[in-house]
This record gives structure tokens, C-alpha cells and sequence, in this order.
């Protein structure tokens, strides 16, 4: 059960983390696509 809670709490802080790099890494391909 804590792991558990450890995981879910890590994966809650790593979710907006992870859409903030994909927008990023997005626009930076849309403005210099090689």
C-alpha cells in the first residue's frame, strides 16, 4: 500500500512534468524540424 502511494504520488508529479516537456519538445521540432 505505500509503495503504492509512493508511485501514485511520483507519477502525479511526474504527469504535468511530462506534458510540459512534450509542448516543449514539440514546439522546438515545429521550429527547427530537421
Amino acid at each position: 500500500m505505500y509503495k503504492n502511494e509512493v508511485a501514485q504520488s511520483v507519477h502525479n508529479q511526474l504527469k504535468p512534468l511530462e506534458k510540459e516537456c512534450y509542448l516543449y519538445c514539440k514546439t522546438i521540432y515545429v521550429n527547427h524540424p530537421d
